[in-house]
């Protein structure tokens, strides 16, 4: 058998890969190529694609999107600029569509108050209650007076605890002699 014979089949196929390697970028690089009238319409689409928000990929605009939602999307806008509509009636069209989650500035609407007000009036009100609670349990020294008679009901009381012995002075280091530390306990229970 030949030695070319041998590598035909394997040279085909090396062409074959490459071919096939650099003509696929372009299946994938078929961007959205879209004619405008004028300028304006161009630059309102180029805002509009760059403010709307892709419903699939949460946090990305519609411009930079993949998805097929998004190319619809954009050939949405592009249809509805080259009808003459103006950016409020776009943007009404698609919100009525996908809600406000799809314009990146949505409007100030009593729903959205509730959620930026909400918090701020949950840190104001904590703050306020543990500055109530702390004047509550602040005592007034300026209105109470220590009198006589509860300066000797204290006396009185120091000298019961300190005769009582229940708080036995703890013996100095001299006093504990060290046969009693190395002494083993003894295990005898008196009954």
């Amino acid at each position: 058998m030949n030695p070319v014979s041998k590598l035909l089949p394997l040279m085909l196929m090396m062409i074959t890969s490459s071919f096939c390697l650099v003509f696929s970028h372009q299946a994938y690089s078929t961007d959205d190529i879209h004619q405008f009238d004028n300028p304006s319409q161009k630059s309102l689409y180029l805002e509009l694609v760059d403010q709307l928000r892709c419903p699939k990929c949460q946090n990305q605009n519609i411009a930079d999107s993949d998805a097929n939602v998004a190319k619809d999307l954009r050939a949405k806008v592009h249809k509805l600029v080259m009808q003459g509509k103006s950016k409020t009636e776009v943007v009404d069209f698609m919100v009525e569509r996908y809600g406000y989650f799809v314009y990146y500035k949505p409007p100030v609407t009593p729903g959205t108050l509730v959620l930026w007000l909400l918090p701020i009036g949950f840190m104001l009100s904590t703050v306020l209650f543990i500055w109530f609670k702390a004047k509550r349990s602040q005592v007034n020294f300026a209105t109470e007076h220590w009198n006589d008679e509860q300066e000797q009901k204290l006396n009185s009381l120091i000298e019961r605890v300190e005769s009582s012995q229940l708080f036995a002075p703890l013996p100095t280091e001299k006093e504990i002699s060290t046969d009693d530390v190395t002494a083993k306990p003894t295990t005898e229970h008196k009954a």
